[in-house]
């Protein structure tokens, strides 16, 4: 379709559960992209949910990873918001991890998405915290550095976080 190598590599997942049972047409537990769509689930989400199984082991699709999905997706915007961070508009991606090397670290690991996860976690956190110390003003060097680490993280798990829209009425 784009005319372009699609994969040069692609592996099956262990399978997917849902709530706790084998997803089946036959046991009426199977949920399409469009249904997800119809509940008002963001394809992120869905991306989200996905990203916090290990290939190796059996994912349970849950509604309520969905909503902590939501609510994840929600705190990286917020962290967005805080750095005055805009996502990429280009094709190539960010490389530059910086602050964000934990989780590179944890990618290169067997591709360990959830201690990416966690450890991008921590990270908006302890650097959220010190821009609330104050430890980033006036320093636009490592506001920038946060920035683009941060879109290196999104970059490498596909997600695409975008800042809150800030009501000035």
């Amino acid at each position: 379709v784009t005319g372009k190598i699609f994969a040069r590599h692609w592996f099956h997942i262990a399978h997917l559960m849902v709530e706790g049972r084998k997803m089946s047409k036959s046991l009426n537990n199977l949920h399409t992209l469009e249904e997800l769509d119809q509940k008002e689930y963001l394809a992120q989400e869905v991306r989200y949910v996905l990203l916090t199984g290990s290939y190796r082991q059996p994912l349970n699709f849950t509604f309520d990873s969905m909503k902590a999905a939501r609510k994840a997706l929600s705190k990286l915007s917020d962290f967005a918001t805080k750095f005055d961070f805009k996502p990429s508009q280009g094709d190539s991606l960010e490389t530059e991890f910086g602050p964000f090397h934990p989780v590179r670290e944890a990618l290169l690991s067997d591709l360990n998405t959830p201690e990416a996860l966690g450890r991008c976690f921590r990270l908006i956190r302890d650097l959220g915290e010190a821009f609330n110390r104050g430890e980033y003003e006036g320093d636009e060097n490592s506001l920038e550095r946060v920035r683009k680490g941060f879109q290196a993280t999104c970059d490498a798990l596909g997600l695409v976080v975008r800042a809150k829209e800030v009501n000035t009425e």
